[in-house]
Formats: C-alpha cells, sequence, structure tokens
C-alpha cells in the first residue's frame, strides 16, 4: 500500500525497529517497500536499506544478542529520507577499498553512490 499524498507539501514519516538478526534485512526491505510501494526510488531505497541494515548487523552492537536496529522513513511527493538507527559499535562507520575478490566492502559505496 503507498501512501496517498494529500499535498505537494505533505511528507509521511514511518519507523520500525526489528531485531537484530540476519532474517530482519528482508524484514526491512519488505517494510520500505510497503510504504513507497511503485514510486520509482523503491528499489534503491530497498538496496540502502539492505547494506545499512547489515552493517548494523555485523558491525554494532544491534547485532548482539538482543540488539534491534531502526528503519525510520520520510516521504514526500519529491522528497525521500531513508535512515537506519544501529546501537553503536567499537568504530565509526568508514569507507573502504574492496579487492576485486572481496565478499564485502562495497555496501557505504552504494549508499554514498
Amino acid at each position: 500500500m503507498s501512501p496517498t499524498l494529500n499535498n505537494l507539501k505533505e511528507i509521511h514519516r514511518w519507523c520500525r525497529n526489528f531485531p537484530g538478526t540476519r532474517p530482519q534485512v528482508r524484514e526491512a526491505r519488505q517494510f520500505v517497500m510497503s510504504y513507497l510501494g511503485d514510486r520509482p526510488e523503491t528499489d534503491i531505497a530497498q538496496l540502502v536499506v539492505s547494506e545499512l541494515a547489515t552493517n548494523a548487523i555485523r558491525h554494532t552492537r544491534s547485532g548482539l544478542p538482543g540488539g534491534r536496529f531502526g528503519v525510520t522513513l520520510h516521504a514526500g511527493s519529491t522528497l525521500l529520507i531513508l535512515a537506519v538507527l544501529d546501537e553503536g559499535g567499537p568504530t565509526a562507520p568508514h569507507l573502504r577499498q574492496a579487492e576485486n575478490d572481496d565478499q564485502s566492502g562495497r555496501g557505504l559505496h552504494l549508499v554514498e553512490t
């Protein structure tokens, strides 16, 4: 179900918390899709939430037993803000250069792009 915007200045906000487990990354993508529907940016938003939620459970306390991460969407007719909030970790996120045969290390580059 895609939101109906009553006027051009109206902004809708949706938030949801998820347990910090791998299957919940799929649930976070579904959450994004359920609110954005067939908007042109839905696929990109699902990719971004997938990358950020995966990082949250792999690199922060969100992935520890009992951990959680949150997803917030702000959407209007010409606006989309997507945020993933995690429970913090020992270091700040940073871009790194992945080698050609690395299986990870490209997510933040995708998000930045």
